[in-house]
């Protein structure tokens, strides 16, 4: 698999966050943080579908989140556990993982990962440092190969995306990457959603059920859970299903804790 940037602005200016409210960005400034990675895949009318709407309604994403529990379950993770450093947000939307992060670790570094570009540019206003744009799937397993890593990799609410034949494989991508921790957030996706999704939409949408996967998956023995809990997150505004999934948070062993 081939994979090239597209546009990288070698001279990419380095911020460091210091607080969560961040000066308004000109458009030029904004487009200076972000990185294009062409893709190798071509997407699906469903995935095109999804990636117009979230750049459409990028303005309204964050008041649409509102309602759901997944990022108020995110800041009480925040608040318990260690993000101090630099981060990857895989699937970041418009930044509110990172906001959180910030609230509690103001000198910590954030890039992300989304495949909408108007999400991305949000994320950007929200203090990212800079954000890839495109296929989280294809942009991980090239940061692995540029030997990218980050202290902490979180992911919330977007693995469900993925199909469940690659996510094996995606995990262990993710593991390395992380130099200290990996936070998930995966919804269950139930085939009775699905289904009230294809009749009102009339497609059947590019979501899976990958909650399972993750539970199986044998991760490094250098690395050990510690938290793991299932959650109500949200309830679908197009369908009304109640969604559930978990949040999963990895951390590497140290040295001390072998010996």
């Amino acid at each position: 698999m081939n994979i090239v940037k597209k546009t990288v602005k070698d001279d990419i200016p380095k911020i460091e966050v210091r607080h969560l409210e961040t000066k308004q960005k000109s458009e030029e400034e904004v487009n200076n943080h972000l990185i294009y990675i062409d893709s190798t895949s071509e997407l699906s009318a469903a995935n095109r579908f999804i990636k117009n709407r979230f750049n459409k309604d990028a303005d309204q994403y964050d008041k649409w989140l509102e309602d759901f529990q997944f990022h108020l379950l995110f800041d009480e993770i925040c608040q318990k556990y260690n993000f101090a450093g630099t981060i990857i947000d895989i699937g970041c939307g418009t930044g509110l993982g990172g906001k959180t992060i910030l609230k509690y670790n103001n000198g910590s570094r954030i890039t992300g990962i989304d495949f909408a570009e108007e999400m991305a540019k949000k994320a950007v206003q929200s203090g990212y440092a800079n954000v890839y744009v495109g296929l989280m799937e294809e942009i991980v397993p090239y940061l692995s190969s540029e030997n990218k890593r980050f202290d902490h990799v979180i992911s919330l609410g977007a693995i469900f995306c993925l199909s469940s034949d690659i996510v094996t494989n995606f995990l262990s991508s993710l593991f390395e990457i992380a130099e200290k921790s990996i936070t998930l957030e995966i919804d269950e996706i139930t085939d009775e959603f699905l289904a009230n999704i294809e009749k009102i939409q009339n497609f059947r949408a590019p979501f899976f059920n990958n909650t399972p996967i993750v539970e199986r998956f044998h991760f490094p023995n250098n690395w050990k859970i510690v938290h793991k809990e299932k959650y109500y997150m949200w309830t679908s505004p197009t369908t009304k299903d109640k969604i559930y999934g978990i949040f999963v948070r990895y951390e590497k062993i140290v040295s001390e804790e072998i010996n």
